[in-house]
């Protein structure tokens, strides 16, 4: 029976050409969409997954507008991780990250500029 239909159908294929290169580039086309969906869901699914209580991790970004221009970005005032700890029950640590260009890194004798560098700094009150 199965044999039957991998005749008929080999047979459609050969028949109908350019029907049968449409259907087929149409299923590769369907699958590869979703497994780059499907990868992009699982590394979106595991950012800081590999820090201990990772659930417990947030982070402050501000959206607002000031001065009428609007403003969107990861950074915040160095006084709201003290804030943020003495007012809001629950939060027991703060970290910034704060974004440094064209630092001077040095080991030995070696010297080189790293661009697009994170500061972390731990704040415990």
């Amino acid at each position: 029976m199965l044999k039957n239909y991998l005749k008929i159908a080999f047979r459609n294929f050969v028949r109908q050409k350019a029907y049968s290169a449409l259907n087929i580039i149409g299923l590769m086309l369907g699958l590869t969409a979703s497994f780059l969906i499907g990868l992009y869901i699982m590394d979106e699914l595991s950012y800081d997954k590999f820090h201990y209580e990772a659930q417990n991790i947030y982070r402050v970004a501000l959206h607002g507008k000031i001065a009428g221009q609007e403003i969107k970005t990861n950074s915040s005032c160095p006084p709201l991780s003290e804030a943020l700890i003495n007012e809001v029950p629950g939060v027991e640590q703060s970290t910034r990250l704060m974004s440094r260009s064209g630092i001077v890194m040095k080991h030995k004798e070696l010297a080189f500029t790293e661009y697009e560098v994170f500061v972390c700094r731990f704040e415990y009150f």
